[in-house]
């Protein structure tokens, strides 16, 4: 019995011994929570970044650089460190915070902040997990713009029928007075939400400084009119609506009799003559009628029709009155991208018309820089052929998508053949040519120019007898070691569309590994993508291009393609899905709550998901602040969503919430969400809501 007894003592004691140690753990374990034991499980073998090599950005702004760790098994390495640290331009751009740990897909969110335009050295940053390192340069470009006024149209007050919908027009204007283009106008219901809806919550401004909003009446406002407050970054205007059973006056508050007695003279669009817009996107014409003495005619009725290309836009409203300072608002939806034929849209008010023609493009950026590869010269054998590259990029240094490429050789016509003579831009930005060598070129070298619109770029083309490749550079010990591909490792491309992979090989010394041949193949999913040419010799840059056609969704798997050169190997996962994705769904992680304490940050993952399941891809989401915008802040404002769907946004607290918690919105087109976010105060008890938040 005493010996049973001294057992059970023995037993509770070391129970109580290793509570007693469990109890005391590093504030570094209790942080990661439960991934501690995941990320003993799993040793981190590769970290890349997102984006991989460059992130542009404008001075003055923040950008987001997702870090990613993953296994050997390609999972996700959840509870890592992640530390950043600043190796060139600290007085350029600034980082926070300076380490974090992977979450659960084993991400983690990094800030930086623009101060200064980069010239010709850009800054470059250091992300370091144990021995995993990964670098990335940093460009950061100014903005033309400094938004210094907006301005609603109706001024004060819009008077709207009980049921029915009305516009405003909010304009925005740069410090220089030009038209503020792409500023992000937030719009909010102060007062009277269950009086009228508001339809977006944010927009971007178009070409000529214009964000439109719809306003619908929903109940009787009676004695107190709602209201709506509009704001560009610290810029604010506000607006009163009031919701009536009828209105028997114009929009502008005045009768018909004061257009009747000064007739209209004049009717003109802005654009004035050709819109040019992205498929898929809106954009506005505005359209203002004006007396002989040039001043506003308000309350006169504009009619809208499409003369020609009704199954490439959409036109709304068909009708419209115009306001106080004479302008009347239409918005056209692109829906198909224009080929030959433009669609053609005129306006009539009274025995005035006007008409004015809509280009519907593919991307929505206008391209600022092009540039070729090789750079300045291609050397080909004679009969044989080389491959040139043309990157085109954004004003924003993002790529210029179905951008068209023209070619034409300038000078040796005899000696060279090129093919196609235009091609429009990848996925990528990249526009691909091939060049054959007919005669040799001699003394005098061949001439090609690329123009895309007023951007050109000439490239040299010398056709020899025979090229040396690789071993130009006489070093016995100089041999290709790495290949990389780009994209990296995941392309998403839509079904019946083509985009360019670029397969690039360097040397042990870091040379670019020309003349190298370079074999392409389907692993999985031969019947759902196509990939040409079956090989490929890299030119003086080390890089080779293959072309990637997507015949079939690959649904919940992936095609597989592998690129190999000697003992050098590379695969790339390919996604093909629907050209287009009808949002479905959107889906907070973590969830509907945040916990946070003042000075804090939490990251936020927003999942998309297309109507059929997919994720949906390139996707803006908006994030806005409903309640307690002095309570939280968050970055971006607004995000495209990545190749599995995703956008990430950091919430940072600012001061403790008390009763209401603050509110988040994140939106996509008519879907939306919403986060709770509650501010405690920093307390003893307060540390575990801390690590619950991060």
């Amino acid at each position: 019995m005493d010996w049973v007894k001294f057992k059970y003592g023995l037993y509770l004691a070391i129970f109580i011994l290793l509570s007693f140690v469990a109890g005391f753990q590093p504030h570094s374990a209790i942080a990661q929570g439960n991934v501690g034991t995941e990320t003993a499980a799993c040793k981190p073998k590769m970290m890349v970044t997102h984006p991989d090599q460059e992130l542009v950005m404008q001075k003055g702004k923040n950008a987001n650089i997702v870090v990613r760790v993953k296994c050997k098994d390609d999972k996700p390495a959840a509870g890592v460190q992640v530390e950043a640290d600043i190796l060139k331009g600290k007085k350029i751009i600034e980082l926070s915070p300076a380490s974090a740990v992977t979450n659960e897909d084993g991400k983690a969110v990094f800030i930086v902040t623009g101060n200064k335009k980069t010239e010709e050295e850009l800054p470059e940053i250091k992300f370091t997990a144990g021995e995993l390192k990964a670098k990335i340069a940093v460009r950061v470009q100014t903005t033309g713009c400094a938004p210094e006024s907006i301005q609603t149209e109706p001024e004060k007050k819009l008077v709207l029928e009980l049921g029915k919908s009305g516009n405003v027009t909010v304009k925005v204007k740069c410090e220089t007075g030009s038209p503020a283009v792409d500023a992000k106008v937030d719009a909010v219901i102060q007062e009277g939400v269950n009086k009228i809806e508001l339809s977006p919550g944010a927009v971007l401004t178009d070409a000529g400084g214009y964000a439109v909003f719809t306003v619908t009446g929903r109940n009787l406002t009676e004695k107190d009119p709602a209201r709506i407050k509009f704001m560009v970054g610290t810029l604010t205007s506000a607006i009163e609506v009031k919701v009536a059973e009828k209105i028997d006056e114009s929009p502008t508050g005045k009768t018909g009799k004061e257009t009747t007695e000064n007739k209209p003279r004049a009717i003109v669009t802005h654009p004035d003559q050709e819109l040019v817009m992205q498929k898929g996107k809106n954009s506005n014409i505005i359209v203002k009628v004006k007396h002989k003495d040039d001043k506003p005619a308000a309350g006169v009725q504009i009619e809208a029709e499409i003369l020609k290309g009704k199954k490439i836009i959409e036109l709304s409203p068909a009708t419209a009155v115009t306001d106080e300072n004479g302008k009347a608002v239409f918005t056209i939806a692109g829906n198909k991208k224009t080929e030959e034929e433009l669609p053609e849209i005129k306006f009539t008010a009274g025995e005035l018309k006007t008409k004015i023609v809509v280009r519907v493009q593919g991307t929505g950026c206008v391209p600022e820089s092009m540039q070729t590869e090789p750079e300045k010269k291609l050397v080909i054998e004679l009969g044989k052929s080389g491959n040139v590259t043309v990157k085109v990029k954004c004003e924003k240094g993002s790529p210029a998508v179905d951008a068209k490429v023209d070619a034409v050789i300038q000078e040796g016509v005899n000696k060279i053949e090129l093919t196609p003579g235009a091609v429009l831009t990848d996925a990528s930005g990249y526009a691909v040519f091939t060049v054959m060598g007919r005669n040799l070129t001699e003394k005098n070298l061949a001439r090609i120019k690329f123009t895309v619109g007023t951007l050109t770029s000439a490239l040299e083309v010398k056709v020899a007898e025979k090229t040396t490749g690789e071993k130009d550079e006489g070093k016995k010990d100089r041999k290709p070691t790495t290949m990389q591909t780009n994209p990296s490792q995941n392309l998403v491309i839509e079904k019946g569309k083509n985009v360019n992979v670029i397969v690039k090989v360097t040397c042990n010394d870091d040379s670019p590994a020309a003349g190298l041949k370079i074999e392409a193949d389907v692993l999985k999913g031969g019947n759902a993508i196509e990939i040409s040419p079956a090989s490929a010799v890299t030119d003086e840059t080390g890089k080779a291009v293959f072309t990637v056609v997507g015949n079939k969704n690959t649904d919940t798997g992936t095609a597989e393609v592998k690129f190999s050169a000697r003992d050098l190997k590379s695969k790339l996962e390919v996604r093909v899905q629907e050209a287009e994705c009808i949002l479905g769904s959107i889906k907070i992680v973590p969830g509907k709550e945040m916990v946070l304490e003042p000075g804090k940050s939490g990251t936020v993952t927003v999942k998309t998901k297309c109507r059929n399941d997919s994720p949906a891809v390139d996707v803006k989401v908006n994030a806005v602040i409903q309640e307690g915008g002095n309570k939280i802040a968050v970055s971006p404002t607004a995000a495209l969503t990545d190749g599995n769907g995703n956008a990430v946004f950091i919430v940072t607290a600012n001061n403790p919430t008390k009763k209401s918690p603050a509110k988040l919105r994140f939106a996509s087109g008519d879907i939306s969400a919403i986060l709770e976010v509650k501010v405690k105060p920093i307390t003893e008890e307060g540390k575990s809501t801390e690590t619950k938040a991060q």
